[in-house]
């Protein structure tokens, strides 16, 4: 079967959709994957039509979803995307789109940057790829689908971490913190 790949999002310049659908045309024997791309927003005119320049016939767009069939789509994934943008936001934060694939078991190939290499390691808890770089990025979908037996390790080191680190208890602790350093 197909090996599927998700990404979600609003389409803002953080989440380096370009460098997805670049990526996605590097990808050799590229008959094996079929990329879904869920959501809308200011960039996504541009990136249908970018679809179309590379000739992208194995990507789908869909622009609305509830979030409940929006996590069963990501459950079902064989490899969910993160952020690739190349933004000084994106150097900042470990978005949902990272903790909600690994909170159900889906590897996920994220943009390095400082907060998530605190917490997470390239082969361990996901696939790292440089930020901005669609050639990076193919060869860490490749790294992922290469793995995809490996899946069962990667996806229980992730979890773990999650549960230790971000869960709901964790987060409110730490929102705590802050408010008393404040």
């Amino acid at each position: 079967g197909e090996y599927f790949i998700v990404f979600y999002g609003t389409y803002i310049p953080l989440q380096g959709i370009e460098y997805i659908l670049r990526a996605f045309a590097l990808l050799p024997m590229r008959e094996r994957f079929h990329l879904v791309m869920v959501g809308k927003g200011q960039v996504y005119d541009e990136m249908v039509k970018l679809c179309d320049e590379l000739k992208l016939e194995d990507v789908e767009f869909i622009p609305r979803m509830e979030y409940g069939a929006l996590l069963a789509l990501v459950k079902h994934a064989d490899l969910a995307l993160g952020i690739f943008g190349n933004t000084e936001k994106a150097k900042r934060v470990i978005p949902n789109k990272l903790q909600e694939p690994m909170a159900l078991g889906v590897p996920v190939v994220m943009g390095k940057n400082a907060p998530s290499e605190r917490y997470f390691k390239d082969g361990e808890h996901l696939y790292f790829c440089e930020m901005g770089n669609a050639e990076s990025l193919a060869h860490a979908i490749i790294h992922a689908y290469d793995a995809r037996l490996d899946r069962e390790r990667i996806t229980r080191n992730a979890r773990g971490v999650i549960a230790q680190e971000f869960s709901t208890d964790k987060l409110s602790d730490r929102i705590r913190a802050h408010l008393r350093d404040w």
